[in-house]
């Protein structure tokens, strides 16, 4: 199961304006903002939109100042989590009139910035908060499993409290956090708002989720949604990070082209003003939900620099990244540089039938790198952390649990070279060490250390160019799990 699948699998989200600022902070005077010019938007068809004129096309690259907000899709979605198809909600307000002819304008002028069309006319709903929030707590009841195996995981390598809800989390975060979403199965676009006003912010996040539609509409979103693997959280979060980065590019060029100064100003106040709603989520959640719209967003900037046009990008939907670290090196990306397969053997007969294999995953560059950053000695940068990952070749991990609840986490890990493989054991035996009170202790076996950490006890090991990590209620199941896995090599 991917943990970016469990709550949100069919959902492309627009998260809080919060997340807006922070990809426009990026790309203000960055060197890799992207330089298009937009083919000029159409006339406004109605006297709704008089403040939406559009503003000449500069030939200069385009000045991002704000941060596009990520989206929320409850059809085949993207989410750090996954979601099946929700219930149709019940509108608050109906566009109409005066509401319809400005939003209709909007969707005119996204089409024209991205040069793609829908063909045809796409459904829009308005609803408030309190529905947002039905509708996402009863999509991640549907995937309770999925969760229940990610919280065990975060649990183990030490990300989560043990008396966290990762259930919980992932409601509050969501409903608090989400502005709009775009769902493939209803091919429809739902605005959260509480009246009937249409902000800038409004209509930045309508023209991220009408590119979203966009996407559907030329790239058939739902069915690559559906062809993503539930197991690989790496290859999820690529795809993800080339749909939100597509969508963040559309939402930038409107706010550099089609706002007025008013207008971005505005939007500018609008998204400053908002608290930051992941202020107190573990740092490896907080840092997947936004990187879709970070990350992906540079991603996608580099490919449009590199062929000059969207035709690069167009491509890549059919071609997509196939994992995090194509989306963080994009010469990977384009040399086609493939992650390492990493298989596990089963620990069944080495742990007994009390023992069940609850899912497996793969983390891949980012999240190893966040995840290294968050559980780290208090001077670990994220930059130090960022160097211990980027040699990533491939990894996979698998939980077992106990029909008690105890926990075992076996995780193997692949690197380029044997420098690589070096620098992430420093690293690894450091995070862990910053987690424990006890000194790491030599393995009986003289195959790599052990160290006690609260509940459980780990071991790490390291050959040439790989890592094997295996963490355990107790030592004699640690042992019984790791002679598995060495046989099994």
């Amino acid at each position: 199961m991917s943990l970016h699948r469990a709550g949100a699998a069919r959902t492309i989200m627009a998260l809080a304006a919060f997340a807006l600022l922070a990809t426009l902070a990026a790309a203000c005077g960055s060197d890799t903002a992207p330089t298009p010019t937009p083919t000029a938007a159409p006339t406004a068809a109605s006297e709704a939109t008089p403040t939406i004129a559009p503003t000449p096309t500069p030939a200069a690259t385009p000045t991002a100042t704000l941060t596009p907000a990520p989206a929320f899709d409850p059809g085949p979605v993207i989410l750090p989590t996954t979601v099946a198809a929700l219930p149709t909600p019940v509108p608050t307000t109906a566009p109409s009139g005066a509401l319809d002819a400005t939003l209709d304008d909007v969707e005119r002028r996204a089409s024209s910035l991205r040069e793609r069309f829908a063909f045809l006319d796409v459904d829009r709903e308005f609803i408030d908060r309190a529905e947002l929030r039905a509708r996402l707590s009863e999509s991640l009841e549907e995937n309770r499993e999925d969760i229940a195996l990610a919280d065990g995981i975060y649990t183990t390598l030490g990300i989560l409290d043990a008396e966290a809800d990762l259930f919980e989390l992932l409601v509050s975060l969501y409903s608090s956090s989400v502005l709009g979403f775009f769902d493939a199965d209803e091919d429809k676009i739902y605005v959260v708002d509480n009246d009937d006003d249409v902000s800038p912010r409004d209509i930045l996040t309508y023209a991220h989720e009408y590119a979203h539609a966009l996407q559907h509409r030329n790239f058939d979103l739902k069915d690559a949604l559906d062809a993503l693997d539930d197991a690989d959280s790496d290859r999820t979060l690529a795809y993800r990070g080339l749909v939100e980065g597509d969508a963040t590019i559309v939402e930038v060029l409107y706010f550099n082209y089609e706002l007025t100064g008013e207008q971005q100003q505005e939007a500018r106040q609008e998204s400053t003003s908002s608290d930051d709603p992941f202020a107190d989520a573990p740092q490896l959640v907080r840092d997947s939900l936004l990187f879709p719209y970070t990350r992906g967003f540079e991603f996608t900037v580099q490919l449009f620099q590199q062929a000059g046009g969207w035709e690069i990008i167009d491509n890549a939907f059919a071609n997509p990244p196939v994992s995090t670290e194509q989306v963080l090196h994009v010469d990977k990306f384009l040399d086609n540089e493939t992650p390492v397969p990493v298989v596990l053997p089963s620990l069944a007969a080495a742990l007994g039938g009390a023992w069940s294999e609850a899912g497996q995953d793969t983390l891949g560059e980012f999240l190893i790198s966040s995840y290294l950053a968050m559980v780290g000695e208090e001077d670990a940068t994220a930059e130090s952390a960022a160097s211990s990952a980027a040699g990533w070749g491939g990894d996979r991990l698998v939980l077992w649990q106990h029909e008690d609840g105890g926990l075992v986490l076996a995780w193997r890990l692949v690197w380029d070279t044997e420098d690589d493989a070096a620098e992430f054991y420093v690293a690894a035996r450091a995070a862990l060490s910053a987690q424990s009170d006890t000194d790491w202790r030599p393995a009986d076996d003289g195959d790599g250390e052990l160290l006690d950490l609260p509940g459980r006890v780990v071991r790490l090991s390291a050959g040439p160019t790989d890592t094997l990590l295996v963490f355990a209620p107790d030592v004699d199941t640690l042992s019984a799990a790791w002679a598995a896995l060495s046989e099994g090599q």
